[in-house]
C-alpha cells in the first residue's frame, strides 16, 4: 500500500504554474530545520496546499528523494483508512521505516 502511495502522488508546483510566494516560503524553510511540527492554517482557499505544493518542489529541486516526502491529501479516497491519528501515525512509521535518513 505505501509503495503506492509514494508513487503515485506526483504534484510538482512548477507543472500548474503556481505563483511563487518568497516571503511565506522563507519564513517556512527558515524553520524547517527545527523539531517542532509546524502547522499552516489559514481560510479556505487561501493558497495552503498550493504552498505546500511549492515547498514540496522546493525540496525536490533540492535533491530531497521523493521517496522522503510524505504528501496526503485527506479528501481523496485513496487515503480514506488514514481517517484517525493512529492510523495516520502508522502510515508515518511505516514511510520512515522504509525510507532510511540518506
Amino acid at each position: 500500500m505505501i509503495d503506492n502511495i509514494l508513487d503515485s502522488y506526483t504534484i510538482v508546483a512548477h507543472t500548474y504554474n503556481m505563483i511563487e510566494r518568497p516571503f511565506y516560503m522563507k519564513a517556512i524553510v527558515r524553520q524547517m530545520s527545527t523539531p517542532l511540527v509546524k502547522v499552516l492554517t489559514g481560510i479556505r482557499r487561501c493558497g495552503k496546499s498550493s504552498l505546500l505544493a511549492l515547498l514540496e518542489g522546493r525540496l525536490l529541486a533540492d535533491g530531497v528523494p521523493r521517496s522522503r516526502i510524505l504528501s496526503v491529501n485527506m479528501e481523496s479516497l485513496q487515503f480514506d483508512e488514514y481517517s484517525d491519528f493512529k492510523s495516520m501515525h502508522a502510515l508515518v512509521q511505516e514511510v520512515t521505516v522504509q525510507t532510511p535518513s540518506v
